[in-house]
């Protein structure tokens, strides 16, 4: 994703015409043709971005679960004929 962020707009400027898939075929041909030492500079861009993705993701799971348990806390209170108002 980091090299076709990268490289699309150049390949569109070059070829405003093409279509999408035209543009990711070159894309495709283009990774084909680059060196496994920039490569590697796409692979470190990517490794970093997935590891932001996991903890934003775990963040995001967590607050959730929280608020759900908040939810039901508050579901037996009132099932008990106790609301939090009336403590």
């Amino acid at each position: 994703m980091f090299f076709c962020q990268e490289n699309r707009p150049k390949l569109k400027e070059q070829n405003p015409s093409a279509t999408v898939g035209e543009l990711a075929k070159q894309l495709g041909a283009a990774w084909q043709s680059v060196s496994v030492e920039q490569k590697a500079k796409f692979q470190k861009a990517a490794d970093k971005d997935k590891e932001r993705y996991a903890q934003a993701k775990e963040e995001y799971f967590s607050k959730q679960s929280a608020a759900i348990g908040d939810d039901e806390d508050e579901d037996e209170d009132e099932e008990d004929g106790v609301s939090e108002d009336e403590d």
